[in-house]
């Protein structure tokens, strides 16, 4: 057997909100750890927020030596740009019905990648910590919630790895508006890609970033600087997310409910019994609002881009090691970011960076 899935969690009860610390030190390379939520609603509530925010933080440290650092929208976000159709979330509304949120820590440019994966004996002291809070993810009263971890490990076939993807999380700070914001990025490991989020709702990333500049040696060279609006269509990561909701709206009020794309959504469904929606918007930012003369069901396709108001800027042939973005020999990176006039309410802009950390 070449390759196997490991269980290094069972299922786990995470009603009591806490920081689960699990060790990886003595196992096989990983290619690929599964994070997953499963919590069941009660017959009457309903989601108040998107329920992978369930998850406010995932680390790979070795000690204190951060190897991933996110949060768990920020941990779907970026494995919708890597791996991009896999399904993350399956979530239901009330009636007591089971929704699950998946995580995935990519460690390769693909699954069992034979040159780049984690391998835990590289490392003194691997551990991986999980963060969670149901209240965070708009549950308060589940009747059951749990957390397991599994993971993607090499067996019999044992890969010659020369080195790992890392992402974390470089800088976080709340926006300002018509404030031009200036980000110094690590020069230390060769950048894959460059993630920027910032969730609010209302906002779509491209009303939250006016701006976007990235220059090297304090402007001596720019490698781009435009407009979001201009620049997200003629991105290769531009790419729809698409999802199945089964929600409830308002019974003659208007319900906000949620979903994971944060620009140019779409959602096509139906209800169920006679009575039919009497309102249905979609606001950019991952909401969606419904009302109707009842309490009703709705059962939907929601499709738009964005996840979690994250937008991806990769840098040369996702495949091709050697083409991405060499930065060891320069003084100074710099991710401007200049925050538009759309805000509805405060947010929080994050940068995080997929870098190549060599063995």
């Amino acid at each position: 057997m070449n390759y196997r899935k490991y269980e290094l969690l069972p299922a786990l009860d995470i009603t009591t909100p806490t920081t689960k610390t699990l060790d990886l030190k003595g196992l096989d390379p990983i290619s690929r750890i599964i994070i997953q939520t499963s919590q069941t609603q009660s017959a009457t509530e309903a989601f108040s927020e998107h329920p992978a925010k369930i998850i406010q933080k995932i680390e790979v440290v070795d000690g204190s030596t951060p190897i991933f650092s996110a949060s768990g929208i920020a941990t779907q976000a970026q494995d919708f740009y890597r791996q991009h159709g896999l399904i993350q979330n399956q979530w239901y509304d009330k009636d007591s019905h089971i929704s699950r949120c998946n995580f995935r820590i990519n460690f390769g440019r693909f699954l069992f990648d034979p040159v780049l994966g984690f391998d835990p004996g590289r490392f003194k002291n691997p551990q991986l910590k999980i963060t969670h809070d149901k209240t965070a993810g708009g549950t308060a009263t589940p009747t059951a919630q749990t957390l397991r971890v599994e993971l993607d490990t090499w067996d019999e076939k044992m890969p010659s790895l020369t080195g790992m993807l890392q992402f974390t999380e470089i800088f976080s700070k709340l926006l300002v508006v018509d404030v031009n914001e200036p980000i110094n990025l690590p020069l230390d490991q060769t950048i894959k890609s460059i993630m920027l989020q910032a969730l609010i709702v209302g906002c779509n990333p491209a009303d939250t970033f006016k701006e976007v500049k990235l220059d090297e040696n304090q402007g001596k060279r720019i490698v781009f600087h435009d407009s979001l609006y201009d620049m997200l269509p003629n991105l290769p990561t531009f790419l729809p997310y698409e999802e199945m909701l089964y929600l409830y709206s308002g019974a003659g009020i208007v319900a906000n409910r949620f979903c994971t794309s944060s620009f140019m959504n779409q959602i096509a469904g139906m209800t169920s019994g006679s009575n039919n929606l009497t309102y249905l918007t979609l606001n950019d930012g991952g909401r969606v609002q419904l009302g109707g003369a009842a309490n009703k069901k709705f059962y939907a396709l929601a499709r738009g881009y964005c996840p979690h108001g994250a937008v991806s800027f990769p840098f040369g042939d996702p495949k091709d090691i050697a083409d991405w973005y060499q930065v060891t020999h320069l003084d100074k990176l710099t991710l401007n970011t200049l925050c538009g006039g759309w805000l509805g309410t405060a947010g929080t802009q994050q940068v995080l960076v997929e870098s190549l950390r060599r063995y």
